[in-house]
């Protein structure tokens, strides 16, 4: 049995029982666009022609995902919903292309991926579509800024909900960095309302800000950053040999490294040293950014927590505390 199957198989079943004059809500998160490397030999077969395995299992694995989308989407429009429907569709992160490219992906022609601040580990593929979007604004593009977290502030405006997180308000927390994008996606606003998209990482378990991106293209990465390189169009190949986390780029934590990513989205000048000023402002603005940020207690590293997943739970995580 296939997981994504289950998971598609229940959405569908969602969607036939349910009563079309009801509000609905659904998130649907399909998890075969990740390791390991797995999917139904008839989707493997498709890919004969790709010579690289890992490259093979990741197109079939997408188009897998493709196919189980149409799926849902057909079960909607023929269930009536379809005309006053939103459906979203966004990835969290960046293809992976570390391992020596057995992760499967390629983000060419971008620079890193996934778990790393180069644009091919932030900057993912995302679009809107359903009978909600205004005729005139189907096929439309997006180019200001947004990010992954504003689908919560979005959906909670089209439900009529306040987004507010009232409990971690009352325990001092910093409001939520949601934003609204239905009057940018809709048409009715011609400009993004967020300004800025602050780029966090993972330093012995806690959370830190470690990039910014602007609205007017600038962006500011800081400390060692690896998979420093790019992608070729054709990756994993049957000449790669590259171990992207040996990679690094030693960016810095005073200067960093500055780009603006409207006028070069591969992130191939580094431009600091032309403009000063504005390498000044993005970090004066991280520092800023990094006094609320939330990094809550994650705990040490517990082997027995791998002990008990293999001995009790054939290879799956569960509680291992007693």
């Amino acid at each position: 049995t296939y997981e994504d199957d289950l998971f598609t198989k229940r959405v569908l079943s969602i969607i036939d029982n349910h009563d079309p004059s009801v509000p609905l809500f659904i998130y649907w998160a399909p998890h075969n666009l990740h390791s390991p490397l797995q999917v139904p030999q008839s989707f493997y077969d498709k890919f004969d022609f790709i010579d690289k395995d890992y490259r093979r299992y990741y197109s079939g694995m997408t188009n897998h995902l493709d196919v189980t989308i149409g799926l849902v989407i057909e079960a909607l429009k023929a269930k009536g919903m379809w005309d006053n429907l939103l459906v979203t569709f966004s990835s969290d992160n960046g293809g992976p292309i570390y391992q020596n490219g057995s992760a499967g992906a390629n983000n060419y022609p971008l620079r890193g991926g996934k778990m790393s601040n180069w644009e091919g580990g932030v900057r993912v593929n995302a679009f809107a579509s359903g009978g909600l979007i205004p005729p005139s604004q189907r096929g439309t593009k997006r180019i200001g800024l947004m990010a992954g977290w504003d689908w919560y502030a979005t959906y909670c405006a089209l439900a009529g909900v306040d987004p507010e997180d009232t409990k971690a308000k009352e325990a001092g927390l910093p409001p939520i960095d949601s934003l609204n994008m239905w009057p940018y996606i809709s048409g009715v606003n011609n400009t993004s309302p967020r300004t800025e998209v602050a780029l966090g990482d993972s330093i012995l378990m806690s959370t830190v800000v470690r990039g910014l991106v602007r609205s007017d293209g600038w962006k500011l990465l800081l400390g060692p950053i690896d998979q420093n390189g790019w992608t070729g169009p054709f990756y994993p190949n049957i000449t790669t040999d590259w171990l992207s986390s040996l990679y690094i780029e030693h960016c810095g934590y005073i200067e960093g490294c500055l780009f603006n990513v409207f006028d070069d989205p591969t992130e191939h000048f580094e431009v600091g040293a032309q403009y000063p000023d504005i390498r000044s402002e993005l970090h004066a603005r991280i520092i800023d950014i990094e006094k609320t940020v939330f990094s809550p207690d994650r705990g040490v590293v517990d082997p027995q927590a791998c002990e008990t997943a293999l001995t009790e739970y054939n290879g799956f995580w569960g509680p291992w505390l007693d």
